[in-house]
């Protein structure tokens, strides 16, 4: 370093006359290529020293003669950056930097960044070209490092990305010396005492931390989860510290120390199951994966199997449902009665002292002498005794037939719990339709009537209505309606233009109608069909396309989003006028 404590300038120029580029401000660029903060030079290199540090030669200058102690501006290049040999069209121009140039035009590749230079840090990196932040992390806890180190949570601010796992490393650190406040002294720390500890994420799990610290020590503070949505947290632990003045121990007041956390939206897409009537909805997933649960049989052999059921604890299978004397029919999707239920049946037909005979078909009558002998063969066998056990119980009969209609929504119901075993379910279920956009008047001062303009609204899209058929449904099964509403109807827009018309004039659009609601068919809970609404109608307006007037478009029909696999798809159809979701069920 140049360093010049006192001296005449002429006789400084004579000094130095081996450099031979001292310039028109008055100092050596050969010279003054360092920062110089100590406040006591006075020249550099045959030049003043500058304090300005908008000037070119100022701490971002090439020259870096800059004293923010020197008392003068005697050396300081201002603005004119060619005077001073720099060029303004190239440089850094990167704030980030540390070599950042506010006066470069163009970026030219010469930005060096900051980087932590603290080799007790876990992010020490020698290699940066200035002070940049360090992060204490709770694998350097206890180290004589943290004595020199401001108390609170480090580090300060951290980001995470919304639906990644986050697992966050803080050290709380309690100094050894506090300020206090008043009097503005420092006094050692006896202990820090914790009252509160607020605003934790609630992705988080809970922290635990003695309520009691002593000074000089540190605290590990683990975050870790998967933020479900944007936002940020300030993780704020409140205390009061003791120390020792005179060797006494005194309260100086409560202190908080705060870190913030931020969560940003994720760049890249958060795969999870976007269907939210799964079991495992995702409500923060982008992108699905295919991973979607629904709670219900997973078992392909068993009656109440759902595709992609979560679970085998709720199958219902033919054996437990259908009973004794009947087997379940693949093609029928219903139970029938077996051979031997028939059999037993017909061998029940017959009337007092007959029998069944097998062979011929027919009943016989049974020998008075041994009425045991239920099959005629003049024996009292096994077969006798396996003939009285099939017809043992309760009388088992087929199903009654119902027919007509089981439930019909416009009762005002929306629960259908099945009482009989039935076959054959028809099932119409009905989406909602889009609300009118609304219409538009114009009419002159002191009119009645829309004598300038009368535009109506586009017409609501119209609910779509679909038929489909279930095989077959249990006693106890449970259908319920979730029966969206009809869009609302757009208001009005009464707009007065005065008496020279509406040329050039605008008025509206009136607002819009709304869109359907989502109506849908469960199942036992379970979701089986859902029907979206129809959307809104565009308001209708005056001269807002150009001079005239124009009716508003009409809204999108309803559309199918989801029918069960296990249902039987009939026939669609879209309903005209305004309806709010419904269903009708028949066998």
């Amino acid at each position: 370093m140049c360093r010049i404590l006192s001296a005449p300038l002429s006789l400084l120029v004579i000094i130095f006359g081996v450099f031979d580029s001292v310039d028109a401000q008055g100092y050596n660029s050969d010279c003054c290529t360092y920062y110089v903060p100590d406040g006591d030079e006075i020249f550099c290199g045959g030049g003043p020293c500058c304090n300005a540090p908008e000037a070119c030669n100022g701490p971002n200058s090439p020259y870096h003669n800059y004293d923010p102690d020197y008392n003068s501006t005697g050396g300081c290049a201002f603005p004119d950056l060619t005077s001073c040999g720099v060029d303004s069209s190239g440089g850094c121009t990167d704030p980030e930097a540390c070599n950042y140039n506010p006066d470069a035009t163009e970026d030219d590749g010469s930005c060096e960044y900051p980087s932590c230079l603290d080799p007790f840090a876990t992010n020490y990196d020698s290699s940066g070209s200035c002070e940049g932040e360090c992060i204490y992390s709770c694998t350097t806890i206890q180290n004589p490092v943290w004595w020199t180190i401001p108390g609170g949570i480090h580090p300060g601010f951290a980001s995470v990305y919304q639906g990644e796992e986050v697992f966050l490393e803080y050290v709380l650190n309690i100094p050894l010396q506090v300020e206090e406040p008043t009097s503005g002294a420092l006094y050692d720390v006896s202990i820090f005492e914790i009252t509160s500890i607020e605003g934790l994420p609630d992705w988080s799990e809970e922290i635990l931390l003695d309520s009691v610290l002593n000074g000089g020590s540190q605290h590990c503070i683990e975050i870790s989860g998967i933020p479900i949505s944007t936002g940020t947290n300030s993780l704020v632990v409140t205390g009061e510290y003791t120390v020792f003045i005179f060797g006494m121990p005194f309260e100086i007041g409560v202190t908080e120390y705060i870190s913030t956390i931020e969560v940003l939206d994720n760049p890249n897409p958060i795969l999870g199951c976007t269907y939210h009537l799964a079991a495992n909805y995702l409500p923060y997933a982008t992108l699905d994966d295919g991973s979607c649960e629904f709670e219900g049989c997973a078992d392909q052999t068993a009656l109440n199997y759902i595709p992609y059921g979560n679970s085998f604890d709720f199958c219902v299978y033919a054996e437990s449902v259908c009973g004794i004397g009947l087997v379940w029919d693949d093609l029928l999707q219903t139970c029938v009665p077996s051979e031997e239920f028939v059999e037993a049946l017909q061998i029940n037909a017959c009337g007092e002292g007959t029998y069944w005979n097998e062979e011929l078909g027919i009943c016989l009558p049974i020998d008075e002498c041994c009425p045991e002998d239920l099959d005629g063969d003049g024996l009292i066998t096994v077969t006798d005794l396996l003939q009285l056990l099939s017809a043992f119980a309760e009388e088992c009969s087929p199903a009654d037939v119902v027919n007509g209609v089981l439930f019909d929504s416009s009762s005002g119901a929306d629960l259908y719990v099945v009482q009989d075993c039935i076959t054959g379910f028809v099932i119409e279920l009905w989406g909602t339709s889009g609300g009118a956009g609304g219409d538009v008047c114009g009419q002159t001062i002191g009119a009645s009537s829309c004598n300038l303009c009368d535009a109506t609204g586009g017409a609501g899209g119209d609910a779509v209505k679909i038929t489909f058929e279930i095989g077959y449904l249990f006693p106890g099964d449970e259908l319920q309606l979730i029966q969206g509403q009809a869009g609302l109807q757009g208001e009005i827009s009464v707009c007065n233009p005065g008496w020279e018309g509406w040329t050039e004039w605008d008025c509206g659009p009136s607002p819009n109608g709304g869109n359907g609601g989502l109506t849908a068919l469960l199942i036992n809970g379970e979701p089986f069909a859902e029907i979206q609404g129809g959307t809104g109608g565009t308001g209708a307006c005056i001269g807002c396309q150009g001079d005239g007037c124009f009716n508003g478009e009409l809204g999108e029909s309803g559309s199918l989003e989801f029918l069960s696999p296990l249902a039987v798809f009939v026939s669609s159809e879209f309903l005209e006028g305004t309806t709010d979701g419904g269903m009708i069920i028949t066998t």
